[in-house]
Order: structure tokens, then sequence, then C-alpha cells
């Protein structure tokens, strides 16, 4: 039996929101919690469930991909714009020359 507690979660959003979780190998198995403790339990609650169920119609279980890497929200935070999402541009060098 595959150890619900192996499968990687990612974990997005936080404050002012809450956060959610979500396992890649483990499509549409989603969760939510006011901090970030909450969150990996209700998520942790939900692998069980949904392996749970997949035993029960018989699917095959896939297993845990891997360990995955933390980053903590500061530093990731830092180095991203907070309206668009994704690392903000250098920008360009006199010339249109870019780094």
């Amino acid at each position: 039996m595959t150890d619900p507690d192996r499968y990687l979660i990612l974990i997005e959003g936080g404050p002012p929101s809450n956060y959610s979780a979500w396992s890649p190998d483990l499509p549409g198995c989603v969760s939510a919690g006011e901090t970030v403790q909450e969150c990996v339990a209700e998520m942790r609650s939900a692998i069980t469930g949904h392996l749970a169920v997949m035993r029960e119609y018989g699917d095959p279980i896939p297993e845990p991909t891997g360990p995955g890497v933390y980053i903590e929200q500061h530093a990731a935070a830092s180095s991203l714009s907070p309206t668009l999402g994704h690392r903000e541009r250098e920008p360009s060098r006199p010339g249109g020359h870019d780094r």
C-alpha cells in the first residue's frame, strides 16, 4: 500500500487569501487552508480519501514521484512581481542589448 505522506504536495497563495494545495501525482486532488499547516493537514487528508476512492473503483494507484524542494515564501516573493506572478525582467541596456 502506498503511503499518503510520500506524495508531493504544492502549496500556493497565502496572505491576504487562503493557501491552496495540489499534487501533481493525483490530478483533481486539492485542498485549502487558512495557514500552511492547515493546508498541509487538509491535503494529506484529501490524498488519503482520494487514494481510497481510487482503490474502491479499481483504479491504478500512481507511485509518488519523489521529494520536492521547499522555497521560503519571502525569498520567492522578493523575486516575483506581486501583480504579474513572474520574474521581473531587468531593463534593457542602452543600445537595446539585454544582459
